[in-house]
């Protein structure tokens, strides 16, 4: 049979030689060759290393080990792999963000001191070069976002995983792992409908709660807390907030000042743009700060979302704005005026929020009236009873407590030869590139420490 590392190089030179008579990438059409790559079956009686979940951090540990010259099997419960990472930054594969190491890390909040190894394992400079060697180009846009150059999301995954099979990673799709069992010196990984494996080391990496289409189910949570590893509470990170009554500013967006309150107490705050939906409030500020309110919603807490339409202005500036414009423009009507701070839809809401009526001249405002606009558009409080669940969420937070692992290495404290990587992790960082970095980082960081292991 033609061996994958063969059928591989075969491929980087018929997109190389497409690239030079057609307008697509040299990338671009090797992906489309890679999609009739075959799998190699492996004829190992015991592998180095069994890779639980071919996610981001799966592919990227099954590489590290593979490149160290571990026998690793790469084991997937979907019909392919990189079903989630080809969703990523809208199919585009927002793979990091562009800043110094200590700024990404600072992005993770208390997780940022235990996954200082694995990024410094892993810094951008070295995953732009790992990206490069198998044929990925990085570009990056003017708000530091950074994405493949030249490929979307699906075919990165295709990409890596067509680079750990040429490195002779063993690919078993449609594998779902049922037990981990330690035996001595090595693990016997049992299976939903084949043969149990026999490993040396174990690698999970299946993943959270969200997206469940691409398969994560929570499997690993199940296994690891099986082995005694504390499960932190699991709640739904980067969701859309379900807000009632905002079906009238559908559509509308603005930049904001966003703070989740719960209890009485800010449980934490951004300023970025903010998009109203059907059913509440999103965009890339609300969703960084989603999981304070879905962690409030679980604890059976009734968070709000405060919105200031005017970021770096409270009322009472506001106020002394909307009186100046009272001088200026008399006759001007309030829906014109808050046009100056929200889109039209917005600005109407506001007015109907406040009871008033949208025609009214400015000058025929009351003082009490003007107050309570100017606390509605630098105040905008509104309760949140939901959230878009896990089929929408874009990431999971809590996880596998980071205390039951070891930073250096990333491999258990409670159960030897056993480490973890990716989503499973107690970690969530914000939109824009930082939690696929973390995956990528941490599943390299657990394939060098996994063949190390294996060597020693």
């Amino acid at each position: 049979m033609v061996t994958v590392a063969f059928a591989y190089r075969v491929c980087l030179a018929l997109g190389n030689a497409a690239h030079r008579k057609k307008s697509r990438s040299a990338e671009q059409w090797t992906a489309y060759a890679l999609l009739y790559l075959p799998v190699r079956t492996s004829a190992f009686s015991m592998h180095h290393v069994t890779v639980i979940g071919a996610g981001p951090a799966g592919l990227m540990a099954a590489l590290a080990a593979a490149q160290r010259g571990c026998q690793v099997v790469l084991l997937e419960s979907m019909d392919r792999p990189g079903r989630k990472l080809a969703l990523t930054g809208h199919g585009r594969g927002n793979v990091s963000h562009q800043m110094e190491t200590e700024a990404l890390l600072a992005a993770f909040g208390p997780a940022a001191a235990f996954l200082k190894p694995a990024f410094y394992s892993l810094p951008l400079a070295r995953l732009t070069a790992v990206l490069e060697t198998v044929g990925v180009r990085l570009t990056t846009e003017a708000d530091g976002r950074i994405f493949p150059a030249s490929v979307g999301a699906r075919e990165l995954a295709q990409i890596l995983t067509a680079a750990a099979c040429a490195h002779g990673v063993e690919l078993r799709c449609q594998t779902r792992v049922t037990e981990l069992c330690p035996e001595g010196d090595h693990w016997r990984v049992r299976c939903a409908h084949s043969a149990p494996i026999a490993s040396r080391a174990v690698i999970l990496t299946t993943g959270g709660m969200s997206y469940p289409a691409t398969g994560s189910r929570g499997d690993g949570f199940r296994l690891a807390e099986t082995l005694g590893h504390r499960i932190e509470p699991l709640h739904p990170g980067l969701v859309g907030l379900h807000c009632p009554g905002t079906q009238p500013a559908q559509g509308s967006s603005a930049l904001a000042e966003v703070t989740v309150l719960a209890a009485g107490r800010s449980l934490g705050r951004t300023t970025g743009p903010v998009l109203f939906t059907h059913s509440g409030v999103s965009g890339p500020a609300v969703l960084d700060m989603s999981k304070h309110a879905t962690k409030a919603l679980q604890a059976g807490n009734s968070p709000a979302v405060r919105l200031n339409l005017a970021p770096g202005m409270d009322a009472a500036a506001m106020d002394r704005r909307l009186h100046e414009a009272i001088r200026n423009s008399p006759r001007r009507s309030l829906v014109r005026l808050l046009e100056t701070w929200a889109p039209p839809k917005l600005a109407r809401f506001i007015v109907h929020f406040c009871r008033l009526d949208e025609k009214t001249p400015i000058a025929h405002l009351s003082a009490s009236a003007r107050r309570g606009l100017s606390q509605a558009v630098t105040g905008l409080t509104l309760p949140v009873t939901g959230h878009d669940g896990w089929k929408r969420a874009m990431i999971t937070c809590g996880g596998v407590a980071r205390s039951d692992i070891t930073a250096r290495t990333l491999m258990s404290r409670r159960v030897p030869g056993l480490f973890f990587a990716g989503e499973i992790l107690d970690m969530d960082g914000p939109t824009g590139g930082f939690n696929l970095h973390a995956a990528f980082a941490t599943g390299w960081h657990a394939g060098l420490h996994a063949a190390a292991m294996i060597r020693s």
